[in-house]
């Protein structure tokens, strides 16, 4: 699984990158950014490219998933 910390409170921007051959995307579970709407990209497709920006402001470990393989597709994002 993957890992990856940000500072809490400042902006992020993540870029997702389809490398494989079926849809992906990243969704952050169990905590909404700073304008209070889901951390979640849209779907990308094999081969393509989106961004998502976000702010998390209060510290702590959350797991993050794609939507599509929620077992196999896995990562933590530490907020500190």
């Amino acid at each position: 699984a993957t890992t990856f910390t940000i500072p809490a409170g400042q902006q992020v921007t993540l870029t997702v990158d389809n490398k494989g051959k079926a849809l992906h995307n990243v969704h952050v579970l169990n905590v909404q950014g700073a304008d209070g709407k889901p951390i979640q990209t849209d779907l990308v497709q094999p081969g393509g490219s989106t961004k998502i920006t976000f702010t998390i402001d209060k510290p702590g470990t959350y797991q993050f998933h794609c939507d599509v393989h929620p077992t196999e597709m896995i990562g933590t994002l530490v907020v500190q």
